[in-house]
């Protein structure tokens, strides 16, 4: 009888240790900010040689980075436009900001997990240069690119073909 209810006790322990460690794990999934994202010279940061990133600077070829940036007519207006559209979207943080950049952290809202979008403003081309990168993982199943293409949908643009 002793042995049972100790066995009970014991399982439940375990199974509390499990969640609790699951939600240690999985908390932590939003990963430690990066700290060399920016505008370099005219351009973002490469993405890592892994497929969770796409990059509007990335080569045309290069089929797992590569994105077209996001065309503008107005590109004052349009850059409004996109901040506003950020600043409404529920999972996402404008972390910094200045004339013509925009660093935004998206939190997934299943396991907390954090990816890095920049938005560069290039006023006399009439785009926004894109990146979109998983803080986490290997691969990103598409979340990046499709987040950028959602973006590009809600903004009305259309891609600007590659040169």
């Amino acid at each position: 009888m002793a042995l049972g209810n100790a066995r009970r006790i014991g399982n439940k322990v375990g199974a509390v240790a499990s969640g609790l460690g699951l939600a240690a794990i999985l908390g932590g999934c939003s990963g430690t900010p990066p700290t060399d994202l920016g505008v370099d010279g005219d351009r973002l940061k490469p993405c890592p040689d892994k497929p969770n990133c796409v990059n509007s600077f990335a080569a045309a070829d290069d089929t797992d980075h590569h994105i077209a940036p996001l065309a503008v007519k107005q590109p004052q207006e349009d850059w409004q436009a996109l901040q506003a559209l950020v600043d409404k979207t529920d999972n996402a943080t404008i972390v910094s900001q200045n004339d013509g950049y925009m660093r935004v952290e998206y939190k997934s809202s299943l396991f907390g997990f954090v990816d890095d979008v920049e938005f560069l403003l290039v006023p006399d081309a009439q785009q926004i240069h894109v990146r979109s990168a998983s803080r986490m993982g290997y691969s990103d199943l598409g979340v990046n690119r499709e987040r950028i293409d959602e973006i590009r949908a809600a903004l009305g643009n259309y891609s600007v073909s590659p040169d």
